[in-house]
Order: structure tokens, then sequence, then C-alpha cells
């Protein structure tokens, strides 16, 4: 997995600081519901698969991304840069009232 510096100087993986900045630059943060909203499946397969490649594609649905960053967390709460992704996450929820707390996901 490559990792990149967050702002804060948290190695953090690279797929993931594409997709906050696609999330900031898509004014995702003021969309409501954008962590609680699903996309559709095969959007988000699509996706999934993109980012495999190394790739963010333009044109997906906020709700997507959103999705996929909140699943990205929830699934690597275990790995040893937890405390990163935490900060990560926080950072998000400081620039979004829609964001539920941190705790909550891989305790």
């Amino acid at each position: 997995m490559q990792c990149s510096f967050d702002e804060r100087g948290n190695s953090v993986p690279t797929v993931l600081l594409m997709m906050q900045k696609r999330l900031y630059l898509e004014g995702g943060l003021q969309e409501e519901g954008i962590f609680r909203i699903n996309a559709e499946n095969s959007q988000e397969e699509y996706v999934r698969n993109q980012l495999n490649k190394g790739v963010l594609p333009r044109g997906i649905d906020i709700h997507c991304l959103g999705g996929l960053i909140k699943a990205y967390l929830c699934k690597s709460s275990l790995l040893p840069g937890r405390k990163a992704l935490l900060e990560f996450w926080s950072s998000l929820a400081s620039s979004s009232k829609d964001v539920p707390s941190p705790r909550n996901y891989g305790s």
C-alpha cells in the first residue's frame, strides 16, 4: 500500500488522500448525508476497481466517494496506522457536521 503524508505529517494511504481531495473539491462535505447515503453498488464496484489501478474516475456520485472513504476507514481500523487514520477522519469531521464519531468504527 502506497502512502503519502497529509498536512499534519501523518503517513496516510495515497488512495485515501486522493479521495479526500476530490471530496473537498466537489463540495462533498456540504452535501447532506455524505457518509450515510449509499451510492449504487455497481458504481461503487466500478470505482473500487479503478482505485485498485490507482485511478480515481471523474463524474462519480459524491455519495459513492463518501461511502468508499467510510468503508476504507472502517476496514482499516485494525491496521498499525490506526491513529493516523482516526486523525484523518477527525479532519473530515471538523469540516462536516454529518460525520459520526470515529470511535463508532472498528472498536
